[in-house]
């Protein structure tokens, strides 16, 4: 019994002696790994371009100043930042065919490293929107550039009307003058094929509502202004006038009024700039006393922009 104990009290080791060896074991089995890996590519016999590639990001403030350094942050590499500085190094003659094979590893690094800073300039700008704004001068294109529109005043001299003319309608017709009647009502035209000007109002351009009135229908069907009522805000009404100038009129609204309450003033009354009314029959026609239930009146405007 105590030769086995004096045995084992020789095989045993000291607690301190397994601590120890379990430490060693322990290091062994996970090796310290660097958090930099450091490339040193020779340029010169006197001049080295070290290359960090760093598992981490430095601030601008703990970065060496003593070094100029080029720091590239990556968001598609192991490494988190690549850090570049050219140092100076000792060479001698025995190496300087290792000088020439790491001059061509320094270009294809430069390459790369290159390629890698480019990649993350465009993969961040991509990302914002482009911006569009010309510069004051803009470079002529070919484009045709279009010659500018004669501008008229805002009000002309009085000349009668010839002609006038609505694209979207198909309309083309001459114009004839009509009066008032003796009740005090204004005259149609005599044709139904043909618009009448209003004489006694202002001649279109000149300062005030021009009137231009023609029938809705005929016993034969369709006259001048049938399709008056199909017209827009923004359409275009053109009058030659007998100087030779053309007026262009936009129009501005499109309205029905009952014939027992037409509204006198606000169509015929004076308006400060110059302005245009077409005037046709609408709503229901009544059989028996041969009249229309309301009055279709377009509102326009003179455009000075011809």
């Amino acid at each position: 019994m105590s030769a086995n104990k004096k045995t084992l009290s020789k095989t045993r080791k000291p607690a301190s002696s397994r601590l120890s060896l379990h430490a060693a074991q322990k290091k062994q089995q996970k090796p310290k790994t660097s958090r930099v890996k450091y490339l040193h590519v020779p340029l010169t016999t006197s001049r080295v371009l070290l290359i960090s590639l760093r598992q981490f990001r430095t601030s601008k403030a703990k970065r060496s100043k003593r070094y100029k350094q080029i720091v590239i942050t990556t968001h598609f590499l192991p490494y988190k930042e690549i850090a570049i500085v050219q140092r100076r190094g000792k060479r001698t003659a025995k190496k300087s065919r290792k000088v020439l094979f790491n001059r061509q590893t320094a270009a294809a690094l430069l390459l790369i490293i290159s390629g890698i800073a480019g990649a993350i300039y465009f993969s961040l700008n991509l990302s914002k929107a482009p911006n569009l704004e010309l510069s004051s001068n803009p470079v002529p294109t070919s484009a045709v550039v279009q010659p500018p529109q004669p501008t008229l005043p805002s009000t002309l001299p009085k000349s009668e009307p010839t002609r006038v003319r609505i694209a979207r309608l198909e309309i083309n017709t001459t114009l004839m003058p009509v009066g008032r009647n003796s009740d005090g009502t204004m005259e149609v035209p005599t044709r139904y094929d043909i618009a009448g000007w209003y004489n006694l109002a202002p001649t279109p351009g000149e300062r005030g509502p021009a009137i231009i009135v023609g029938h809705v229908d005929s016993p034969r069907g369709p006259a001048i202004f049938w399709r008056l009522r199909e017209l827009t805000p923004g359409d275009i009404v053109e009058v030659d006038r007998a100087d030779g100038t053309t007026v262009k009129f936009k129009v501005d609204s499109v309205q029905q009024y009952p014939q027992a309450s037409f509204p006198t003033q606000e169509v015929y009354g004076n308006i400060d700039n110059a302005g245009i009314r077409l005037i046709t029959c609408g709503g229901v026609f009544d059989r028996n006393i041969h009249k229309y239930s309301h009055n279709t009146v377009v509102f326009g405007s003179m455009l000075t922009e011809q």
